[in-house]
Protein backbone atom coordinates (compact mmCIF):
# COMPACT_ATOMS: atom_id res chain seq x y z
CA UNK A 1 0.00 0.00 0.00
CA UNK A 2 3.06 2.40 0.98
CA UNK A 3 4.55 1.87 -2.70
CA UNK A 4 1.22 2.60 -4.58
CA UNK A 5 1.01 5.53 -2.30
CA UNK A 6 4.93 6.42 -2.52
CA UNK A 7 4.61 5.70 -6.30
CA UNK A 8 1.91 8.16 -7.13
CA UNK A 9 3.82 10.59 -4.78
CA UNK A 10 6.75 10.24 -6.96
CA UNK A 11 5.24 11.17 -10.25
CA UNK A 12 4.06 14.50 -8.93
CA UNK A 13 5.96 17.77 -7.70
CA UNK A 14 5.35 18.89 -4.30
CA UNK A 15 3.82 22.21 -5.73
CA UNK A 16 0.87 20.30 -7.53
CA UNK A 17 0.27 18.20 -4.43
CA UNK A 18 0.00 20.68 -2.35
CA UNK A 19 -2.38 23.04 -4.52
CA UNK A 20 -4.74 19.73 -5.94
CA UNK A 21 -5.15 18.92 -1.90
CA UNK A 22 -5.86 22.61 -1.15
CA UNK A 23 -8.45 23.23 -4.32
CA UNK A 24 -9.78 19.48 -2.90
CA UNK A 25 -10.38 20.39 0.39
CA UNK A 26 -11.95 23.55 -0.69
CA UNK A 27 -14.01 22.06 -3.50
CA UNK A 28 -15.24 19.42 -0.26
CA UNK A 29 -16.28 22.44 2.03
CA UNK A 30 -18.04 23.83 -1.15
CA UNK A 31 -19.88 20.73 -1.08
CA UNK A 32 -20.88 20.93 2.02
CA UNK A 33 -22.15 24.13 2.13
CA UNK A 34 -24.58 23.19 -0.38
CA UNK A 35 -26.11 21.06 2.16
CA UNK A 36 -25.72 23.25 5.02
CA UNK A 37 -23.23 21.58 6.94
CA UNK A 38 -20.97 23.91 6.84
CA UNK A 39 -22.16 27.89 8.01
CA UNK A 40 -21.36 29.21 4.59
CA UNK A 41 -23.20 29.79 1.74
CA UNK A 42 -21.56 28.47 -1.70
CA UNK A 43 -22.30 32.24 -3.16
CA UNK A 44 -20.14 33.30 -0.63
CA UNK A 45 -17.37 31.12 -0.71
CA UNK A 46 -17.07 31.28 -4.34
CA UNK A 47 -17.57 35.19 -4.47
CA UNK A 48 -14.41 35.00 -1.40
CA UNK A 49 -12.46 32.81 -3.42
CA UNK A 50 -12.70 35.16 -7.40
CA UNK A 51 -11.80 37.96 -4.80
CA UNK A 52 -8.39 36.18 -4.03
CA UNK A 53 -7.94 34.89 -7.13
CA UNK A 54 -8.40 38.35 -8.91
CA UNK A 55 -6.39 40.12 -6.32
CA UNK A 56 -3.48 37.93 -6.01
CA UNK A 57 -3.53 37.95 -9.78
CA UNK A 58 -3.08 41.82 -10.36
CA UNK A 59 -0.91 41.81 -7.52
CA UNK A 60 1.20 39.53 -8.02
CA UNK A 61 1.66 40.54 -11.79
CA UNK A 62 2.57 44.05 -10.77
CA UNK A 63 5.57 43.13 -8.76
CA UNK A 64 6.77 40.46 -11.40
CA UNK A 65 6.98 42.67 -13.64
CA UNK A 66 8.69 45.66 -11.04
CA UNK A 67 11.21 43.15 -10.07
CA UNK A 68 11.67 41.56 -13.45
CA UNK A 69 11.39 37.90 -11.73
CA UNK A 70 8.94 34.76 -13.73
CA UNK A 71 5.59 34.15 -11.39
CA UNK A 72 5.19 31.28 -10.27
CA UNK A 73 1.80 30.41 -11.23
CA UNK A 74 1.54 27.52 -8.62
CA UNK A 75 2.82 29.40 -5.75
CA UNK A 76 -0.19 32.33 -6.27
CA UNK A 77 -2.68 29.53 -6.37
CA UNK A 78 -1.44 27.60 -3.40
CA UNK A 79 -1.27 30.94 -1.04
CA UNK A 80 -4.89 32.20 -2.34
CA UNK A 81 -6.03 28.80 -2.02
CA UNK A 82 -4.86 28.65 1.92
CA UNK A 83 -6.59 32.06 2.34
CA UNK A 84 -9.69 31.10 1.02
CA UNK A 85 -9.78 27.92 3.56
CA UNK A 86 -8.92 30.25 6.57
CA UNK A 87 -10.64 33.42 6.25
CA UNK A 88 -14.20 33.09 6.69
CA UNK A 89 -15.69 33.77 3.36
CA UNK A 90 -16.71 37.17 3.02
CA UNK A 91 -20.30 38.41 4.24
CA UNK A 92 -20.49 42.67 4.39
CA UNK A 93 -17.90 44.78 2.75
CA UNK A 94 -15.41 44.91 5.49
CA UNK A 95 -14.69 41.05 4.89
CA UNK A 96 -14.13 41.99 0.82
CA UNK A 97 -11.44 44.72 2.31
CA UNK A 98 -9.96 42.17 4.82
CA UNK A 99 -9.32 39.70 1.95
CA UNK A 100 -8.10 41.98 -0.96
CA UNK A 101 -5.35 43.33 1.65
CA UNK A 102 -4.79 39.89 2.80
CA UNK A 103 -4.49 38.71 -0.70
CA UNK A 104 -2.27 41.70 -1.37
CA UNK A 105 0.11 41.33 1.59
CA UNK A 106 0.87 37.67 0.96
CA UNK A 107 1.87 37.81 -2.60
CA UNK A 108 4.39 41.53 -1.75
CA UNK A 109 5.51 39.59 0.92
CA UNK A 110 6.86 36.91 -2.12
CA UNK A 111 8.76 40.12 -3.35
CA UNK A 112 9.88 42.51 -0.93
CA UNK A 113 10.77 40.31 1.90
CA UNK A 114 12.65 37.61 -0.07
CA UNK A 115 16.20 36.33 -0.67
CA UNK A 116 17.65 35.54 -3.73
CA UNK A 117 13.84 35.06 -4.95
CA UNK A 118 13.12 33.01 -1.79
CA UNK A 119 10.34 34.34 0.78
CA UNK A 120 11.51 34.56 4.18
CA UNK A 121 8.21 34.15 5.89
CA UNK A 122 5.53 32.35 4.70
CA UNK A 123 3.62 34.50 3.04
CA UNK A 124 0.05 34.01 4.17
CA UNK A 125 1.24 33.64 7.89
CA UNK A 126 2.65 36.91 6.82
CA UNK A 127 -0.40 38.43 5.62
CA UNK A 128 -2.79 37.48 8.42
CA UNK A 129 -0.69 38.55 11.16
CA UNK A 130 -0.32 42.32 9.83
CA UNK A 131 -3.88 42.54 8.85
CA UNK A 132 -4.99 41.32 12.37
CA UNK A 133 -2.54 44.24 13.72
CA UNK A 134 -3.45 47.00 11.12
CA UNK A 135 -7.14 46.05 10.40
CA UNK A 136 -7.81 44.09 13.43
CA UNK A 137 -9.33 41.39 11.53
CA UNK A 138 -8.00 38.00 11.19
CA UNK A 139 -8.50 34.26 10.15
CA UNK A 140 -10.88 32.32 11.80
CA UNK A 141 -8.94 28.60 10.25
CA UNK A 142 -12.81 27.53 9.27
CA UNK A 143 -11.24 24.73 7.60
CA UNK A 144 -10.99 23.21 11.41
CA UNK A 145 -14.11 21.76 11.48
CA UNK A 146 -14.47 18.30 12.29
CA UNK A 147 -16.41 17.35 9.30
CA UNK A 148 -13.19 18.68 7.87
CA UNK A 149 -10.98 16.75 10.14
CA UNK A 150 -10.45 13.51 8.05
CA UNK A 151 -9.92 15.64 4.75
CA UNK A 152 -7.35 17.67 6.48
CA UNK A 153 -5.63 14.66 8.23
CA UNK A 154 -5.48 12.52 5.33
CA UNK A 155 -4.22 15.01 2.34
CA UNK A 156 -1.80 16.04 5.28
CA UNK A 157 -0.31 13.33 5.47
CA UNK A 158 0.18 12.84 2.08
CA UNK A 159 2.24 16.37 2.20
CA UNK A 160 4.49 15.04 4.58
CA UNK A 161 5.32 11.81 3.39
CA UNK A 162 5.94 13.29 0.49
CA UNK A 163 8.47 15.93 2.07
CA UNK A 164 9.75 13.41 4.32
CA UNK A 165 8.71 15.74 6.87
CA UNK A 166 6.42 14.01 9.54
CA UNK A 167 8.74 14.10 12.40
CA UNK A 168 9.06 17.53 12.04
CA UNK A 169 5.03 18.50 12.25
CA UNK A 170 4.30 15.37 14.39
CA UNK A 171 7.32 17.44 17.04
CA UNK A 172 5.80 21.10 16.75
CA UNK A 173 1.73 18.99 16.79
CA UNK A 174 2.57 16.93 20.18
CA UNK A 175 4.57 20.11 21.60
CA UNK A 176 1.72 22.53 21.13
CA UNK A 177 -1.01 20.15 22.09
CA UNK A 178 1.02 19.64 25.43
CA UNK A 179 1.66 23.33 25.85
CA UNK A 180 -2.00 24.01 25.30
CA UNK A 181 -3.45 21.43 27.77
CA UNK A 182 -0.63 22.16 30.30
CA UNK A 183 -2.41 25.77 30.52
CA UNK A 184 -5.37 24.43 30.77
CA UNK A 185 -5.28 22.18 34.10
CA UNK A 186 -2.89 25.27 35.15
CA UNK A 187 -5.97 27.20 34.99
CA UNK A 188 -8.42 24.35 36.06
CA UNK A 189 -10.02 23.71 32.76
CA UNK A 190 -11.41 20.76 31.26
CA UNK A 191 -8.83 18.33 29.49
CA UNK A 192 -11.42 16.71 27.59
CA UNK A 193 -13.45 19.58 26.65
CA UNK A 194 -10.21 20.98 25.45
CA UNK A 195 -8.95 18.17 23.42
CA UNK A 196 -11.99 18.05 21.82
CA UNK A 197 -12.01 21.49 20.48
CA UNK A 198 -8.17 21.81 19.97
CA UNK A 199 -8.46 18.11 18.08
CA UNK A 200 -11.38 19.19 15.95
CA UNK A 201 -12.52 22.77 16.10
CA UNK A 202 -8.96 24.22 15.65
CA UNK A 203 -6.74 25.07 13.19
CA UNK A 204 -3.91 22.95 14.69
CA UNK A 205 -3.48 19.62 12.56
CA UNK A 206 -3.93 22.16 9.16
CA UNK A 207 -1.20 24.66 10.25
CA UNK A 208 1.03 21.32 11.75
CA UNK A 209 0.49 19.44 8.55
CA UNK A 210 0.89 22.10 5.77
CA UNK A 211 1.57 25.42 7.02
CA UNK A 212 3.95 24.28 9.61
CA UNK A 213 6.52 22.23 7.41
CA UNK A 214 7.06 25.28 4.61
CA UNK A 215 8.99 27.15 7.29
CA UNK A 216 11.68 25.10 6.60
Amino acid sequence: MLNKIDNFLNKITMYKLILYYLIALWVIALGFSFFGVLAFTPLSMVISLAILLFISWATNYIFSYVFKVPANVESIYISVFILALIITPALIPSDYIFLGWAAILAMASKYILAIKHKHIFNPVAFSVGLTALAINQTASWWVGTLVMVPFVLVGGLMILRKIRRLDLALSFFIAALVSILYFVVAKGGNILTTLDKVLFYSPILFFSFVCFPELF
